[in-house]
């Protein structure tokens, strides 16, 4: 698969003397690889400009899903550490690029687990355990766009303030944010489309989503309960920012 096309480049964001050699599918065909090069522009003695392609090995990063299929970026490594900078690109002990490590650290605040994030994107669990760990001893932002380090770490400082309040639980219990239980109908409409749930909870949404996916193939009721039980079970893992979710689910139930 190759390609002219300055689209691509763009939606990478490359610039300087970086350029898009080509794209192309992986051996098995289930993910793009972008290759990216680097091209030195000169005069020659005549003055007339002339173009230099700049080869040498190749790093490679996964980035940001394109068309639904995992992506990934081999770049050239000619000695210029500044490539090592880049939002396409990212430290050279770090799996992900950094815009792709960013868009995880958000997926990781707004509550979805790993096992979650590593079946909606087809990656290795040991990869992103790894990188997730990484991040408890960073030293700064450097391996992630500015400021998402900083808001995975605010994040879980909440929730361990959460965990450390024994008492919250009955005190949503008594303000009257008492969850319907696992065995309600209203977690079948809600996890089947029937009933829509509007929300911004990213994790939220992929958990509909999944769920929505998974439902439509079981045709025994009680597979079906089982599988809404885990849209219970998040209400009651993550009560603290679904208020106005909850509202809502109390709506479909009246």
């Amino acid at each position: 698969m190759s390609t002219n096309n300055n689209a691509f480049k763009l939606i990478l964001g490359l610039s300087g003397d970086w350029h898009l050699q080509h794209i192309r599918l992986s051996k098995a065909g289930d993910a793009l690889e972008f290759m990216v090069g680097r091209v030195k522009t000169s005069k020659n003695w005549l003055g007339r400009e002339q173009r230099e392609v700049i080869n040498g090995p190749r790093h490679a990063w996964r980035h940001l899903d394109f068309g639904g299929m995992p992506t990934y970026v081999y770049a050239v490594v000619d000695g210029d550490d500044t490539l090592f900078e880049q939002s396409w690109a990212g430290p050279r002990s770090q799996a992900f690029t950094r815009a792709m490590a960013s868009y995880l650290v958000e997926l990781m605040c707004s509550g979805a687990d790993l096992g979650s994030i590593c079946k909606l994107h087809r990656i290795d669990l040991d990869t992103l355990w790894r990188f997730r760990f990484s991040l408890e001893h960073a030293a700064d932002d450097s391996v992630l766009e500015p400021g998402a380090l900083q808001r995975l770490r605010q994040h879980e400082s909440t929730l361990r303030q959460q965990a450390a309040a024994p008492n919250a639980p009955r005190a949503a219990a008594r303000s009257g944010t008492q969850i319907p239980g696992p065995e309600s109908p209203v977690w079948q409409l809600v996890a089947s489309g029937e009933a829509q749930l509007q929300t911004n909870v990213f994790a939220l949404r992929l958990l509909l989503a999944r769920l929505r996916s998974e439902i439509e193939a079981i045709v025994d009721p009680r597979e079906r309960q089982l599988k809404c039980a885990k849209l219970h079970r998040y209400f009651t893992n993550n009560i603290a920012q679904l208020a106005d979710e909850l509202r809502q689910v109390k709506e479909f139930v009246l």
